[in-house]
């Protein structure tokens, strides 16, 4: 458990850097271009429900935070019961859930706006996180690295869902409410996905019912992967 602290405490200090330079380069432009900017527009935050994009969105970003948030939590102990993991080795797997999601990180910005169909790209974070779930559930061991690989792949949904909400509007108000829409639903959902892990391990007495839910949050995410297929704009479509 060490170990997969010191590596997202590394992860998140190596993060900070290019924030740093962003944040610095926006406030130059800030002080160069004093104009006002304009605020969302009350009928883009209002009617966002409306919009089938920005509710994919949004399920999409909701089922890969309770994943990501539960698998962070609990998988350390869910190894430890299921694949009969050392607590060394538990502590150590899911670092590497960690590792694996930084390509991920760095290639979804680059992928999401030049990929035609974007939905394949979902689907495979999905089937990732499904097939992980799946196996800790039937076959744990021997194979538990490769489950934990498979779990950390499916983490490639998180920036997905973030450069979504970049390429799926066409204005600045567009973007800002579609961003304080979905990520305020997704990690209030996510933030309950570890909650309901544990509650559901402590009413059956073991890991099949939580990993059972897991697999049926993975699989809800599959819908969007359809829907977001096509390039599709929020703008537009409460325009109709």
């Amino acid at each position: 458990m060490t170990w997969h602290l010191a590596v997202w405490a590394v992860t998140s200090a190596a993060a900070l850097v290019p924030w740093l330079i962003v944040l610095g380069e926006q406030r130059r432009l800030r002080r160069e271009d004093a104009g006002p900017v304009n605020p969302a527009p009350t009928v883009v935050v209002t009617r966002l429900w409306r919009s089938r994009a920005a509710l994919s969105i949004t399920a999409l970003f909701s089922s890969s935070a309770i994943c990501t948030y539960a698998a962070f939590a609990w998988l350390p102990e869910i190894l430890q019961d299921v694949a009969r993991s050392t607590p060394t080795e538990a502590g150590v797997l899911p670092a590497i859930t960690g590792l694996i999601s930084v390509p991920g990180a760095l290639i979804a910005p680059l992928l999401v706006p030049r990929l035609r169909n974007v939905g394949w790209l979902i689907a495979a974070g999905v089937l990732s996180f499904a097939l992980g779930y799946l196996a800790l559930l039937l076959a744990p061991a021997p194979l538990t690295l490769l489950w934990v690989l498979l779990i950390g792949c499916g983490s490639i949904l998180f920036p997905v869902c973030l450069v979504l909400i970049n390429v799926r509007t066409r204005t600045h108000g567009g973007t800002v409410a579609l961003s304080g829409f979905a990520q305020g639903t997704a990690y209030a959902l996510g933030a309950l996905g570890p909650l309901l892990v544990g509650l559901l391990h402590g009413a059956s007495g073991g890991w099949t019912l939580p990993l059972l839910f897991l697999l049926a949050v993975t699989l809800a995410a599959a819908i969007p992967s359809i829907t977001l297929g096509r390039p599709t704009f929020v703008e537009d479509e409460l325009s109709r």
